[in-house]
């Protein structure tokens, strides 16, 4: 499988894990569902851009994505669940940059 592939299977753990939160919080997390839709369109929004053109993944979104999932696994004692979702993301930024890298020598 190609790093683009795993990417996209990474984003799609993601996307499958926010639409059973949005679905139905059994979890009992603390989110706020506007961040998550956000975070939902955004993940999409890369699925997007991977299948089209890598280099025009804007890296600022990548970070503050990051950056809300941090908080939201923090904010959530890092649950098994928000956990998951991290781990899932921090997997897609090491392909990302690593795929990235190779673009660029």
């Amino acid at each position: 499988m190609n790093k683009s592939n795993e990417m996209i299977k990474h984003l799609d753990n993601i996307l499958v894990k926010i639409d059973l939160l949005s679905e139905n919080n059994n979890y009992e997390l603390k989110c706020d569902f506007d961040v998550i839709k956000s975070v939902r369109q955004t993940i999409r929004e890369f699925k997007d851009i991977l299948q089209k053109n890598i280099m025009a993944i804007d890296l600022q979104k990548v970070k503050e994505i990051s950056e809300i999932i941090y908080d939201l696994n923090n904010d959530n004692l890092f649950s098994d669940f928000t956990d998951s979702i991290s781990t899932e993301y921090y997997a897609f930024q090491f392909l990302l940059q690593e795929k990235l890298k190779g673009k660029e020598k």
